[in-house]
C-alpha cells in the first residue's frame, strides 16, 4: 500500500515536471495535453487517498479504534483552501478534549481538503487543456501549489495510517489489509497517445533500484544479463 501511494505520487510529480519543461521551451500545445494527463493522475492519487481515509474512518468507528494524532498545521499548506481546512481543523482539535474526536477530525478534515483540491485541479487542467486560458505558466504554478498540497496531504495519511497499523489488534490486520489492497489498481494504467518518454519515465518510477539496475543490464548489449538470456 505505501509503495503504490509513493509510485502514485511519484508519477504524478513527473507528469508536472514535464509540463514545467513543455512550457519552458514554448511548446504549449503538448503543454495542454500534458494538462489532460496531469489530472487523470491527480485524481489517481486523490481517489487513492481518500479510498485510505475512509478505510481508516469506517474501521475505527466499527471497532472504536483510534490513535494520537496532532492537528493538521496551516503553516505545511500553500493554497487558500487548503489553509482554511488546517486552521479549522487545528482550531477544533484545540477545543476537543476526547482522543477519538480528534482522530475523526483529522481523517475529515483531510478527506474534505483532498476532494477540494481534486475540484481545483479539475477546473485548472480543464481549462489548460481547452486553451480557455491565457496565461499558462501562471494556471501551472497554481497546479503546482495544489501538488504540494496534495503531498502534505499524503505524508499526513501516511502517517496516520502507520501509527493505526500498529495500534491494531493482530485479528484485525488481515482483514483491514485486504480492504486497503482492494482499493489499490493492480498497475499503471497507460493511455494510448502518451509520449513513449514519459511512459517509461512511469514504468521506472514503479520500478525498486535493483529492478531498475536489472533493466537496465538487460538492455546494454556489453553487459552480462542479454548474454545470459541469449544463452
Amino acid at each position: 500500500m505505501f509503495d503504490e501511494l509513493e509510485v502514485s505520487y511519484t508519477i504524478l510529480s513527473v507528469a508536472l515536471d514535464d509540463a514545467f519543461t513543455f512550457c519552458g521551451q514554448g511548446r504549449l500545445v503538448l503543454a495542454r495535453e500534458q494538462a489532460a494527463m496531469f489530472a487523470g493522475l491527480f485524481d489517481r492519487m486523490a481517489g487513492r487517498l481518500r479510498g485510505v481515509l475512509r478505510v481508516l474512518d469506517e474501521h475505527g468507528r466499527h471497532f472504536g479504534s483510534s490513535v494520537q494524532v496532532a492537528p493538521l498545521r496551516v503553516d505545511l499548506f500553500r493554497g487558500d483552501q487548503a489553509q482554511s481546512v488546517a486552521r479549522a481543523n487545528h482550531l477544533l482539535t484545540m477545543v476537543s478534549l476526547r482522543r477519538p474526536g480528534r482522530f475523526f477530525r483529522k481523517l475529515t478534515a483531510l478527506d474534505e481538503l483532498v476532494g477540494k483540491l481534486q475540484k481545483q485541479s479539475r477546473f485548472i487542467t480543464t481549462e489548460i487543456s481547452e486553451g480557455a486560458t491565457l496565461s499558462l505558466p501562471q494556471q501551472w504554478n497554481q497546479l503546482e501549489v495544489l501538488h504540494h498540497d496534495l503531498n502534505t496531504c499524503y505524508c499526513e495519511t501516511t502517517i496516520v495510517l502507520k501509527s493505526f497499523f500498529c495500534a491494531m489488534p493482530n485479528e484485525q490486520l488481515l482483514p483491514f489489509r485486504k480492504r486497503l489492497l482492494s482499493l489499490v489498481p493492480a498497475g499503471i494504467a497507460v493511455h494510448p497517445g502518451r509520449p513513449a518518454e514519459f511512459v517509461a519515465r512511469m514504468a521506472a518510477a514503479g520500478q525498486s533500484e535493483p529492478e531498475r539496475a536489472q533493466a537496465a543490464s538487460a538492455d546494454d548489449p556489453d553487459s552480462g544479463g542479454r548474454r545470459q538470456l541469449n544463452s
